[in-house]
């Protein structure tokens, strides 16, 4: 599982630098993780090894073009065999608010889950997240209304209190 930063034109923050689609290690539009790898190799190995953490399922599948697509399910308490979970396919990782000083003692990011309800469809969701030292939580009682661009404006960007209910421990 391979990360990267998308970035926004230089001097238009509601338009995608097409450049940063694909990742990449050096030149004008580098994009490429680096040492902030290590801050999200916990919550790729969510996903690639397939595991299970309260309420939620992390995985990846084979998705309908070349890439393989990650998921997040909610899974419910006492649902029926059989019923299908609520599957979120993870479009990308939007990130807020982080700890900027790497001697910090608590290292932070809060952001949002950009995802499809159902794969080649052009309608995405957001789902708030928070991830603190060796946590994550997931506010999914507040999904937002959706939007038809992978790239909505502000409202993306408000953050709501989060409860601790939801929290996901990486250990």
């Amino acid at each position: 599982l391979h990360g990267w930063w998308l970035k926004p034109v230089k001097g238009s923050a509601m338009e995608l630098e097409r450049n940063t689609l694909k990742r990449l290690t050096s030149g004008p539009h580098k994009n490429d993780p680096g040492r902030s790898k290590a801050v999200y190799k916990p919550l790729a190995d969510l996903f690639q090894n397939r595991e299970t953490k309260g309420p939620w399922r992390f995985g990846v599948e084979a998705g309908p073009g070349p890439a393989p697509r990650a998921f997040i399910e909610r899974l419910t308490e006492g649902s029926a065999a059989g019923t299908t979970p609520r599957r979120l396919y993870v479009v990308y990782f939007w990130q807020e608010s982080w700890t900027t000083n790497p001697f910090a003692r608590k290292q932070l990011v809060k952001g949002k889950i950009v995802y499809q309800k159902a794969l080649g469809t052009l309608q995405y969701f957001a789902v708030q997240y928070h991830i603190d030292q060796k946590a994550m939580l997931i506010l999914d009682q507040q999904e937002e209304t959706g939007f038809d661009t992978v790239l909505p404006g502000d409202e993306l960007k408000a953050l709501y209190v989060l409860e601790r209910r939801s929290q996901l421990s990486f250990n």
